[in-house]
């Protein structure tokens, strides 16, 4: 409560502000810390504030800096929230004590038969009404179902043994340990340890024959004999990753390696030509290069004109001035319209400086946001940047808009654009028999590299071509 005391009329004025503070429930001490934004020093002690919103302890788990209590029993994180969403006690109550309505299956008599479950597994599925049916089963990334009894491993095995043949294609096989290797092996060939004498359960077996162990030992004095030098010795046997080189001939005799040199041996070489493609546009820098000089042929003449002192020649001079001045405003207007360099400097540099003044969303949007604008500068939506503002305890106040990309022209063909169609056109469109209709489509500005309006080019070339 504040209070204020009118000098004139003796009055008190009063106004009551409620601020709200957070407890610890076991020792009622006024939980402080430090507001987000605010710069503390060596020498300032008192930094830490009140805190004033729930959102300090939802964001994370906080503890009570006096008796170290955990404060997060109360209220679920954003994220537990929405994997465990709290069920109100009104919907609760409605259900409770409810029978459920089941589907039931028709028998072939019209009657109704058992209950039809909620789910079922496809696997499962398939394993017991199409067992034997699939001539082959490949199993991409099969290293996912090493587990022993896993929903997914045990999904792979029905997959395998309702299949004629099968395969295992994965990168890592193997994480490194024997005993993830076992069932994973076990289940796509049996036979494969059978032959060595190992059965489902004899994994431990199997590490101790093939895997690798260590053994830690542990000595400790005991209580009751310190000062008389014996000790306890306690022995304990842990796994490592690795495996005997005895295996690999076993393993590798059920293995095929394929690379990438593998997937591509009967496909053409491959030649790669890196092309720089500069921003830097010198058609506009010609443009912009013919209005200065044009303004600056008529700034001369109208100085030899005075000089003259004709005043017809001055007026005519003067309009020619005012005309070079005017073509040289809507020249710059027009390629500042389509000025991709320059706007690309202005964008990177504007996110460089709010990068250094540590804006989280600016270093985010400086390694992605210019490099996608710069290819498709001229298709909306335009890139946008945008940042929550939070308060001192995290509360989200709003978003701010740092960044709004231009939209330059749609009717200018820019640098790359010109550079693609340079290299594509000789080798295609010249000796194509749809170059005719091609080039008519680029005359019309239909043709455009990465634009969306590529897929009406397509169309006419497919129809053409008549395939």
């Amino acid at each position: 409560m504040i209070a204020y005391r009118d000098t004139r009329t003796d009055a008190i004025l009063m106004t009551t502000i409620e601020r709200t503070t957070f407890a610890c429930p076991d020792c009622q001490t006024i939980v402080t810390a430090v507001p987000r934004g605010k710069v503390v020093s060596d020498e300032d002690e008192d930094a830490a504030e009140p805190v004033t919103s729930l959102t300090y302890f939802t964001k994370k788990r906080r503890r009570c800096a006096c008796c170290n209590a955990p404060l997060w029993s109360v209220v679920k994180s954003e994220a537990r929230e929405r994997s465990y969403p709290h069920t109100p006690f009104a919907a609760w109550s409605q259900v409770v004590g409810k029978e459920v309505p089941h589907a039931h299956r028709i028998t072939p008599d019209g009657t109704a038969g058992p209950t039809c479950p909620a789910s079922f597994s496809p696997y499962d599925y398939f394993y017991r009404k199409y067992r034997g049916c699939a001539a082959l089963a490949i199993i991409d990334e099969s290293h996912n179902g090493r587990g022993e009894a896993t929903d997914i491993a045990h999904a792979h095995h029905q997959m395998l043994l309702g299949s004629q043949c099968h395969l295992l294609a994965s990168g890592t096989h193997t994480g490194g340990e024997l005993r993830h290797l076992f069932h994973y092996l076990f289940r796509y060939h049996p036979a494969f340890w059978l032959r060595l004498g190992l059965g489902w359960n004899d994994v431990d077996a199997a590490v101790q024959r093939f895997g690798v162990v260590q053994e830690h030992i542990t000595e400790r004095e005991g209580d009751a004999r310190k000062g008389s030098g014996a000790v306890d010795r306690t022995t304990s046997v842990i796994e490592v990753p690795g495996m005997s080189a005895t295996l690999l001939p076993h393993i590798l005799a059920e293995t095929v390696f394929i690379g990438v040199l593998d997937v591509g041996a009967y496909m053409p070489k491959l030649v790669e030509i890196p092309v720089l493609v500069s921003m830097d546009d010198p058609a506009l820098r010609e443009r912009v290069q013919h209005a200065k000089d044009a303004l600056s042929s008529a700034q001369n003449v109208l100085e030899i004109s005075r000089d003259t002192d004709d005043a017809e020649c001055i007026d005519a001079a003067t309009a020619e001035l005012q005309a070079a001045e005017a073509e040289a405003q809507q020249i710059q207007q027009w390629v500042s319209a389509r000025d991709l360099a320059g706007h690309y400097h202005r964008m990177t540099n504007h996110l460089d400086e709010l990068a250094q003044e540590r804006n989280n969303a600016a270093r985010l949007a400086k390694g992605s946001i210019p490099r996608w604008w710069s290819v498709l500068p001229m298709v909306e939506p335009a890139f946008t940047v945008y940042q929550k503002l939070r308060g001192p305890w995290g509360d989200i106040l709003g978003e701010e808009c740092i960044l709004d990309a231009p939209l330059l022209a749609d009717d200018y063909v820019y640098p790359l654009e010109r550079t693609v169609q340079e290299i594509v056109a000789p080798r295609t469109w010249a000796t194509s028999p749809r170059a005719a209709v091609c080039r008519a489509e680029r005359r019309a500005r239909h043709v455009r590299t990465l634009r969306p309006r590529v897929g009406r080019a397509s169309a006419l070339v497919l129809a053409a071509h008549g395939p």
